[in-house]
């Protein structure tokens, strides 16, 4: 998977990237690394509350029928935990993540699962290009 990269600096000690991908991209590599005190007490996200992603997949389902395009202002912070690879560029870099290698969820797992939700459950497939 090819995205391209903004370079944010943090500082004289290290940088942030930001991007865009689409939805098809997104729910193709994600990983949600969930806290539990026996099996994954390293993992720093609570278990998926099942209801909040259904309540967004419905919002998605509810404009789309009524020809709306719906507004999702908020981000989805991931997480690449190897070596970002790629060309750099002025700005940032064209980064090359390996298929098959996960982009964990810092931030927007109920985004996420909703919108698995709307493309298998709903059938909004046109949710894959956003």
């Amino acid at each position: 998977m090819n995205i391209t990269l903004l370079k944010v600096n943090q500082g004289p000690k290290g940088s942030i990237f930001t991007g865009k991908m689409t939805v098809k991209q997104l729910i193709s590599s994600y990983k949600i690394d969930v806290y539990d005190p026996k099996s994954n007490p390293t993992g720093y996200q609570r278990t998926l509350d099942e209801k909040r992603a259904r309540k967004f997949a419905t919002f998605l389902r509810t404009e789309l029928e009524a020809g709306k395009t719906p507004v999702i202002p908020t981000a989805i912070l991931l997480s690449y935990r190897k070596n970002i690879t790629g060309t750099p560029t002025a700005s940032g870099m064209d980064a090359v993540f390996p298929n098959g290698d996960p982009l964990y969820v810092v931030d927007g797992q109920h985004r996420t699962n909703g919108y698995r939700i709307a493309i298998e459950e709903y059938g909004l497939h046109d949710v894959l290009n956003y």
